[in-house]
């Protein structure tokens, strides 16, 4: 955490150095505001703010309705008696006391209660799923856009198309990184939707692969450079798209995510 600080602080500096171009310092703002959107991110859930521990979902299943009281028949001709009633209306039939029946009718069995799945709640591959949206997946997408800044940077000046398309690609991942905390934190809250929110993430995240698989032969770089690339880009878009049909897979078959969020 200190070393994400000091970066974030180097970050602030760099901005107010007067060394930057239009780009660039556009280029330092969003990685600013993904760092403190993460770390604040962080601080929440350290203090409480998003408390990761999952509440019991199993009480409404136990909620006791009112039992309805059933109306009440003269056992000569059937017609339907009021509470009060001591002979009936139609046939003039004697009503047996309230007492009376309450003793001649047989014990009401409690009902049987409701059999629980066996996987449920935040748990096993869920809960993998939960911390790589939350958690792993920002950071990586943190590292990543450091890092593709400091390689690049010093190319900027010789072909000016390379900022261009960093910028680009770092307003798509600060999205997708921002997407990514709101999935998992529904997620981990069990809120209404969250299992369509994470999918909708997944189909967004395909998208992104998709693009950037393209961007980076846009930046207008020699062909050698782009040769170069290209075994890399390959790699990169197979594993996003392993990455998506695993998950999306998952949300649709798991047992677990079906009983936690009863889809």
């Amino acid at each position: 955490m200190k070393e994400f600080t000091n970066h974030y602080h180097d970050l602030v500096s760099l901005i107010f150095s007067g060394k930057l171009s239009f780009l660039e310092t556009i280029w330092v703002v969003l990685l600013l505001f993904a760092m403190a959107a993460f770390l604040s991110f962080i601080m929440k859930v350290a203090t409480g703010g998003f408390d990761p521990s999952i509440k019991s979902i199993f009480g409404r299943f136990f909620k006791k309705g009112n039992v309805s009281k059933q109306n009440m028949h003269c056992t000569q001709c059937g017609t339907v008696l009021g509470i009060d009633d001591k002979f009936c209306s139609k046939c003039g039939a004697a009503i047996p006391s309230i007492a009376t029946s309450n003793q001649a009718a047989p014990p009401l069995l409690p009902p049987a209660a409701p059999v629980e799945p066996r996987y449920k709640g935040v748990g096993g591959w869920l809960l993998l799923f939960c911390l790589g949206l939350s958690v792993f997946s920002p950071l990586i997408t943190l590292g990543s856009l450091v890092a593709s800044y400091s390689e690049s940077s010093q190319y900027f000046d010789r072909f000016p198309g390379l900022l261009a398309t960093i910028v680009i690609d770092t307003f798509l991942c600060v999205g997708l990184m921002v997407f990514s905390i709101y999935a998992g934190v529904g997620l981990w809250r069990t809120r209404p939707g969250a299992v369509q929110t994470a999918k909708r993430y997944l189909l967004w995240s395909l998208a992104y692969y998709a693009v950037a698989a393209v961007l980076p032969f846009m930046a207008g770089l020699p062909s050698q450079a782009n040769d170069a690339m290209m075994a890399e880009v390959v790699k990169e878009t197979v594993r996003g798209v392993v990455y998506f049909a695993i998950w999306y897979s998952y949300l649709n078959k798991s047992e677990r995510v079906k009983a936690t969020y009863e889809t």
